[in-house]
């Protein structure tokens, strides 16, 4: 069994990733091959990575390796980013930079990488599958507007404020994303085709891969 070993953004995403990814794990029959590291590491925005000739991403990818039996590394960030040393951000770029840079260390031989970003937020995929939250465990409601968001990934790009106008007693990300990740109705988010977490799904199922047959990877690369 080999590990899988999340980095995210902040406290609310450290508490719900996991979650959400032993949920598709489940469906995609991977526990056979994985186990999904219950402490991800809270990597901060993106530009923190990417700042010093991404000297932060180096130094993290070696700590997450300290761990016992890692096979994968996932990374899951916000793609709300407006530009990244200087050049404008482009999710796919970014991701793939951060696969070659991970190559520099191991990555594609000794264990795996795979590079997620979540466009525009994390919240963004709770607004694709809005409709489906009737109520959240804790008894909350959503009162829905008359007019949904076309499409999340594009707006609205202050995807938390719009769940706090939503949501009765509002949002708050360390304490809700958890419980929203408990009650996402991934049937309904997948009938959203939303490429970032079509990306997402993906990912995982390239790690259980990887972990399953030994044959390390980067992605994308």
């Amino acid at each position: 069994m080999k590990r899988i070993v999340l980095f995210v953004e902040g406290e609310g995403e450290a508490e719900a990733a996991p979650h959400l990814v032993s949920r598709i794990v489940t469906e995609l029959n991977g526990w056979d091959s994985v186990i999904v590291d219950p402490s991800p590491f809270r990597v901060g925005h993106l530009s923190k990575l990417t700042r010093a000739d991404y000297a932060e991403w180096r130094r993290k990818l070696l700590a997450a390796l300290k761990r016992r039996d890692v096979g994968g590394i996932l990374v899951l960030l916000d793609g709300d980013a407006e530009t990244i040393n200087g050049r404008p951000f482009c999710a796919r770029d970014c991701a793939i930079e951060l696969s070659a840079r991970a190559s520099e260390i191991g990555a594609g031989v000794s264990f795996s990488t795979a590079c997620v970003f979540a466009c525009q937020e994390f919240e963004s995929w709770f607004i694709g599958a809005a409709a489906g939250f009737d109520s959240l465990p804790d008894n909350r409601r959503l009162t829905l507007p008359a007019s949904m968001p076309a499409n999340p990934e594009l707006a609205p790009r202050d995807a938390k404020g719009w769940l706090r106008k939503t949501v009765s007693g509002g949002y708050r990300p360390t304490r809700d994303q958890l419980v929203f990740a408990r009650a996402l109705n991934l049937k309904l988010l997948r009938q959203q085709k939303m490429r970032s977490f079509m990306r997402f799904e993906n990912a995982i199922q390239e790690l259980i891969d990887a972990c399953r047959t030994g044959v390390h990877r980067v992605s994308p690369s």
